[in-house]
């Protein structure tokens, strides 16, 4: 980045104040992780769970699901980065949308607890359609999210700083959620013996995570600025950039670690569910002793870990 501008002017890197960004902006940033946490560790740790044990669809069709969501994915997002670039608005190119895609991303997560009684087709197909759907606007709300940070100031130290908040409001999510999710859908379930958790658990557990979320991406939205501009004579060739990055090797190495961790931890989060109710508590009306033995181990695997 060659130029930055602010609500004063223009000015160029060196002219700016070395501190720009105040505390307020570095936790409106870090909400921004915390909102996405609540749906990425509640999909990552406890959906699969949901649709074979709740809902009582097959596991390989649901695993079946996710592999052709990811590969949906891998196209979707660099789609999406393009058409952020190519966004012009008064608030900038990422930030409106957060306020744009908040109401869509709130309400697909809680359509992913609402499936039909029914035949098992139309259930299958359901899901299908509603993760889908909430992975569009996951994407949609988090890709420019995540580039945001670039572009609120052009001095790297408070880069690594936002990035720093950012992490913290990603592990204060990530404990929220282990502690509360299955007591909460317990709790809000409405069960006859008051231990096993429900469908409806689920629902009204997302709905809290939900409105906690869009809480959050508009604090986010309203606390932040852009201020570093791509210069108008700078070339923007997708091509020649992709070009590049293939030639990058340190990229390419961060990239595979990326990967093969997000892979690690969502194995092994998936599986902790299963390993709690199938080997650990195998009674059924045993459920609340369950979810307080798991979510002990989630919590403490999290502070940890």
């Amino acid at each position: 980045m060659n130029s930055a501008s602010t609500p004063s002017g223009s000015a160029t890197p060196a002219a700016l104040p070395a501190k720009i960004i105040g505390l307020r902006e570095k936790s409106g940033y870090a909400a921004g992780d915390m909102a996405s946490v609540f749906y990425f560790k509640g999909f990552s740790s406890f959906l699969m769970f949901f649709y074979t044990d709740i809902i009582g669809i097959g596991a390989a069709v649901i695993s079946t699901m996710l592999w052709v969501t990811r590969i949906f994915d891998a196209v979707n997002d660099p789609m999406m980065g393009v058409l952020c670039d190519r966004t012009k608005s008064p608030h900038g190119k990422f930030r409106p949308w957060l306020r744009w895609m908040v109401i869509p991303y709130a309400l697909s997560g809680i359509a992913i607890f609402l499936v039909p009684s029914g035949s098992a087709t139309m259930q299958i197909v359901y899901s299908y359609a509603t993760y889908t759907l909430a992975m569009v606007f996951y994407t949609a709300i988090n890709i420019p999210y995540g580039a945001l940070m670039g572009v609120m100031t052009p001095h790297s130290h408070e880069r690594t700083m936002l990035a720093s908040f950012r992490f913290y409001g990603a592990f204060g999510a990530n404990l929220i959620v282990q502690a509360t999710i299955l007591s909460w859908v317990v709790q809000l379930g409405g069960s006859e013996d008051g231990k096993t958790a429900t469908q409806s658990g689920y629902i009204w557990t997302m709905v809290i995570y939900a409105i906690c979320a869009a809480f959050l991406f508009l604090f986010t939205f309203h606390s932040t600025k852009e201020r570093v501009q791509v210069p108008k004579d700078q070339e923007i060739n997708f091509k020649k950039d992709l070009a590049q990055l293939v030639k990058n090797k340190p990229w390419l190495a961060i990239i595979m670690i990326g990967v093969t961790t997000i892979i690690r931890i969502a194995l092994r989060d998936a599986a902790i569910l299963y390993y709690f109710r199938y080997y650990v508590v195998r009674a059924v009306e045993e459920g609340a002793r369950f979810a307080k033995l798991a979510t002990w181990f989630n919590v403490v695997g999290t502070v940890v870990p």
